[in-house]
């Protein structure tokens, strides 16, 4: 999925073809409110609205949780950053939520989806 950031291409289609069934149907109804834009201000992938993607080639660290979550680690823009994603697993797996924690915010994607898409 990182790859696309790394060549500075379009990496929207590329998130949204590993989310889970559940997530992306929340993202598709939260995408199709009444305003016709998406809740979030920033892309989770890369936690920020823009990446340096030489310097994520340069940092990027995938590495599995005891949990079963796959966490990244990388640097943007010299902040260093944290993303992690669980799964659901059935005869593939798929992205189910992407969670950030830092000192100023915990975010989740699957629970900012269900509050913009009303569920």
């Amino acid at each position: 999925m990182y790859t696309k950031y790394m060549t500075n291409q379009e990496p929207n289609q590329s998130l949204l073809a590993l989310l889970s069934k559940n997530t992306k149907m929340l993202w598709d109804k939260a995408e199709n409110n009444d305003d016709g834009m998406i809740c979030l201000e920033f892309d989770p992938v890369v936690d920020g609205q823009d990446w340096d993607a030489k310097e994520l080639e340069k940092t990027l660290k995938i590495s599995s949780l005891p949990n079963g979550n796959v966490l990244a680690q990388f640097a943007n823009f010299g902040e260093k950053k944290q993303v992690e994603y669980s799964f659901i697993c059935d005869k593939k797996c798929a992205i189910d939520d992407i969670k950030i924690q830092t000192k100023e915010y915990d975010f989740s994607l699957l629970n900012t989806l269900k509050e913009c898409s009303g569920s």
